[in-house]
This record gives C-alpha cells, structure tokens and sequence, in this order.
C-alpha cells in the first residue's frame, strides 16, 4: 500500500507539472518573428550595434562571428573570443546553409532558416549575408513587424577604406599558401564573400581604384532599403548613441556607454600582423629551399668532378 501510493503521488505531480507546463505556453508570448533587423553593410557599426542589443536583452544572430548550435549564441568568434571548440561546433553547418541560400534563386531555402531561427529564440540578426540587398529586403518583407536599422559609416571614403582593409585581412587569413593554415570556419566564410561579391559584380577584395564601384554599390543599398521599409519601421544610424536606438525600440537607455568596439582598429592590425609573420615565413622557406638546392648543386659538381678525375686518370694509365 505505501509502494501503491508513492506511485500515486508521483504520478499526480508529474501531471500536475505538466498541466503548469502546459499553460505557462499558452499564456506566455512566443516570438513569431525577428524584433530587430541590421541591414548595414560591414564596417558601419555592427559589431557595437550587435553589443548594444544584448545590452538591451535582445538574442542577436550574427553569421560569421558567433556560434549558433541549439538556440544557444557564442560571441566574438571571428575575434578570438570564444573557444576554438565552441568556434567549430554547429556553427560550420549554418555558414554552408546561408551559402545555398545566397546562390539559390528562390527564397523557400531562406525563409525556412529564418524561421528556424526565430524559433531557435533569436529575436535580431544583422551583418553578412544582408549586405546582399535581395536577403536585406525579403527579411523586410518576411517579417514587416520588425524594426530595420540600417547603419551608415559617417564617410563613404573611410568606410570603404575599412572595408578594403576587412576583406583584404579575410583574404590573408584564408590563403591557400600561408604560415597558418586557415580553419574550415574561415574558408567557409571567404565562399560566402566571394557569393555576394559574385552577385553584385564586384571583387572580392578591392582595390583603390575600385572605390567609386564599391561606393555606388553602397548607396544603392542603402536607397533599396529607405525604399522598402514603411514609414516608421526604419532607423537610419550615421552616428552611434543610446538615445536614437532607444527611442526607436522603445527601450530605456542603458546606464553604461554606447559600445564601441573598434573592430576596424584590430583588423588594421591583425593584417599587418598576417603579413609580416607571412614574409617571415616565406623568406625562412626560401633560404631552406636556396640552402637545400645549393647543397643538392654543390654535391653534384663534386660528384662529376670525381667522375671526371676518374676518367682522366684512366685515359692516362
């Protein structure tokens, strides 16, 4: 009888647990769509927005530089700041899925991971791949309750500057011949780069003279997204601050500063940190390969100098 009735009591506060699972679902709202949507192009801010939304209690997903495996978001991956482990887990399989995304022609693929996104509890997303516009303006579409910021370098010349430095760092890093070799996680990322480069007809990494093509492209982004936003729906960042972010979400402001990261800075020097430790590398490889060929040379004139002595002293005989 007390066995009888141990069960019975077990069984009544598992039902009873489930009935308060149950209609703690029903009661509390579940997100259905993205709250907030970055569509800056790379080097306007994102990383500092992309802090100030947590700072705000948003879940942000950002592609590339954090790991998203089971709903759960490790930051600053792209920079060192998460496990190499953690780098690697999952996170592969997203960036082969936005690739398939950027060079289908429909959008079935990118709805479906959106979606899974949202489900997954991310409420804001920004950075690469909406840069491409046609991913930027069907997330738009998808979700028109979302509120849309579109970051803006405060000048064209010096974020195409920064941009140039960006790509030609990611170019560096993923060489095929190179002191370290590159992870898959970068490779994959140069393959999304080099998608979206491919769809706007530009280099992957530009050059100076390819300023005013990379400009245009820029402003022409931005004016497809002022376009398709309703009025209301969108923010314009030229400048970054707590006040016109708040305001637009509705949200209190923070009691610490705006975010400023600096990215631009730690890539400026991160290339230069991949360069000279490359001409180290490659000026070590060719004095071993110079002394190896020099060794192989030398040991061969010796050979046919003996050889030769050896005739001689037999012609002579």
């Amino acid at each position: 009888l007390e066995f009888l009735a141990q069960n019975v009591h077990l069984v009544a506060m598992t039902r009873m647990r489930l009935c308060r699972a149950l209609a703690l679902a029903v009661l509390l709202p579940v997100s259905s769509s993205f709250k907030v949507i970055g569509v800056g192009f790379p080097k306007t801010g994102l990383a500092n927005l992309e802090k100030a939304l947590e700072l705000l209690q948003f879940k942000v997903y950002r592609m590339g530089h954090g790991i998203h495996h089971g709903g759960k978001a490790f930051h600053g991956a792209r920079h060192g700041h998460a496990s190499k482990e953690d780098q690697h887990r999952g996170h592969l399989e997203d960036l082969q899925k936005w690739l398939a995304i950027i060079n289908s022609e429909s959008y079935d693929q990118l709805d479906a991971f959106a979606d899974r996104l949202v489900d997954q509890g991310f409420d804001a997303i920004l950075d690469v791949p909406l840069d491409y516009t046609r991913i930027a303006l069907r997330l738009i579409e998808r979700y028109p309750d979302a509120k849309v910021v579109l970051t803006e370098h405060i000048g064209k010349e010096e974020w195409f500057e920064q941009y140039r430095i960006h790509m030609k760092d990611l170019q560096v890093e993923s060489a095929r011949f190179t002191a370290h070799a590159a992870s898959p996680r970068v490779l994959a990322m140069r393959k999304i780069d080099e998608a979206i480069a491919a769809k706007k007809e530009l280099p992957l990494v530009p050059r100076e003279s390819d300023a005013d093509r990379f400009i245009a492209a820029y402003d022409k982004h931005s004016a497809d997204v002022k376009a398709a936003a309703k009025s209301g729906q969108l923010l314009v960042m030229p400048e970054a601050g707590w006040q016109p972010l708040c305001t637009f979400l509705n949200r209190e402001e923070p009691l610490t500063a705006y975010p400023t990261l600096n990215t631009a800075a730690y890539e400026a020097a991160h290339l230069r940190f991949q360069q000279s430790y490359n001409h180290k590398f490659y000026f070590f490889v060719v004095v071993i390969l110079g002394g190896f060929l020099l060794s192989v040379v030398h040991w061969a004139w010796n050979k046919h100098r003996s050889a030769a002595k050896v005739c001689d002293e037999k012609s002579t005989v």
